[in-house]
Formats: structure tokens, sequence, C-alpha cells
């Protein structure tokens, strides 16, 4: 078997150089006469769907993937590269740290195909969970507000019953982020933070 071919005959048909071509059939059911070094050198593997069949599925790929020079490209590109590249400059904060992506990801496809198109304005790709991984669940696209209050160093309280950034609860008390640091820092609890900082 050649490929997809499977020889079932020698034919009386030469070629200029007086090499008989071979009577196959295909795996898809198609009888093709093919020369017998064309079989030997893997030219030929086919009666042509295989052909067809990569062409169709490059087609696919051009129309999901013709996005070489799209922003979700540059940063599919870029997570890859801070979770696998030892050279890259955030590689310490990513792959350093035990930081990987899912096997799916390795093509951009599927990438695409999970998380969908950036959203217009300024959104950013976000791990819900800062020390997970790469995933389609534990992705999203973000906007720099969401992203920037779910780093490692991002100071997170308790209000009303919540656990959430710091930052957040100053803007649903009413007191400023920089009194509120200041307070958390120097060891209050969360109950007396709130309290004193209403009165």
């Amino acid at each position: 078997m050649y490929g997809r071919l499977t020889v079932l005959a020698k034919t009386n048909k030469t070629n200029t150089c007086g090499r008989f071509f071979y009577l196959c059939i295909c795996s898809c059911g198609v009888e093709k006469s093919v020369q017998i070094n064309s079989l030997h050198n893997g030219l030929t593997r086919s009666c042509g769907c295989l052909r067809s069949e990569t062409t169709a599925h490059k087609n696919v790929l051009s129309a999901t993937h013709g996005l070489r020079n799209s922003v979700e490209y540059r940063i599919w590109t870029s997570m890859l590269s801070r979770c696998r590249n030892p050279k890259y400059e955030n590689y310490p904060h990513y792959g350093g740290r035990g930081i990987s992506v899912c096997k799916r990801w390795a093509k951009f496809e599927n990438f695409y195909a999970d998380l969908g198109p950036r959203p217009l304005g300024a959104f950013q790709l976000d791990r819900k969970d800062n020390d997970g991984n790469y995933t389609p669940k534990n992705c999203r696209w973000a906007t720099p507000k969401q992203n920037s209050r779910n780093k490692r160093n991002t100071l997170m309280t308790t209000y009303q019953g919540t656990v959430m950034p710091l930052i957040a609860a100053a803007e649903l008390c009413g007191v400023k982020y920089p009194t509120l640091q200041y307070r958390v820092k120097r060891g209050w609890s969360a109950d007396r933070l709130f309290m004193e900082a209403t009165k």
C-alpha cells in the first residue's frame, strides 16, 4: 500500500522511459493508473482526493486564521513566549513560575475559536486565577481595569461579606483608595477599616 493507494495489477501502458503504469485503487474507491516510480518515491499517494482535502483544509485555515497580522495573533504569540521562552522578558513571571499554555492552545485556530475576537476597545487577555494556566476555562477578554485588579500584587479585602480588590471596595464605600491602602498595611481588620473610614 502506498499512502491511500493499493496496487491491483501491472498494466501494459508505459511512459516515454519505458516504465510501466500500475492500476491502483484509492481508499476512497477510485481507480487510477500510476507510474511505479511515483509510488515508490511518494509523489503519488492517492487518486487526487488527498490533495483536494489538503487544499480544503488550508482554505479553512485561511478563512479562520487569515489573522496573522491581527491583534489576537500578536496576543497569542506573546502568551506562548512568556510561558515557553526563557529569553522572553516576562518569562520569570509566567513560565518561570510554572504557568503554562494548554495543549489545545498550541494552535492559534483553537485559541481564536475558544475566546473569539477581542472586543472593541483596549481589552486584554486575562487569567481569572493568576496562579492558573492559560486554558479556555481560566481566560477571558478583560478591560484594563479588570485586569489591573486581578494581579498577584493586588490588595484584597472583604467588604460587606464579599472578597474584592481594595480599590473596588474604596469605590463602593466612598473612601479614597490611598487611605484604605495605608490602613490595610497598618494591619487594621476589615471591620474596623470600614467602620473607621465611614466616620
